[in-house]
């Protein structure tokens, strides 16, 4: 939420800090290897996590549980970021492709690929309100 903070480890763990008390409060179990990205969502109900395990996990921000996995890409998660009306979640990947994730049908949409040669550690989308850049 507005007074925590979310960070990924090399621990295999999520580790929430409180901002105001300036202390470690809680933390998830995290990726095989590394939790390298994190997005939560504007009303603080869902935290968002991609790993070096090639998974995406959508977690239950209050209850601290996780709901369900994302799973499609050949490589680890590079980026995410939400769209702007927080339906859909957008990840690269080392992989080279791009998902558009449905967090309500819980499924890739649409997959852009054709990135030969290059890795890819950034998102930007365009929609009605403008643009995005991660």
């Amino acid at each position: 939420s507005g007074q925590k903070m979310a960070l990924g480890s090399t621990t295999d763990k999520i580790i929430v800090w409180d901002l105001v008390r300036k202390c470690r409060e809680w933390s998830l179990p995290g990726h095989q290897w590394m939790t390298r990205t994190m997005v939560l969502t504007k009303d603080d109900s869902l935290l968002i996590s991609g790993g070096y395990d090639d998974e995406i996990w959508v977690w239950d921000w209050s209850n601290r549980s996780k709901l369900f996995v994302l799973a499609g890409h050949d490589g680890g998660i590079t980026t995410l970021t939400l769209t702007q009306d927080e339906r859909f979640v957008v990840s690269s990947s080392e992989d080279k492709t791009v998902h558009v994730w449905s967090l309500e049908k819980q499924c890739s949409e649409i997959t852009f690929d054709g990135h030969h040669g290059e890795k890819l550690y950034g998102v930007s989308y365009l929609d009605r309100e403008g643009t995005r850049a991660v």
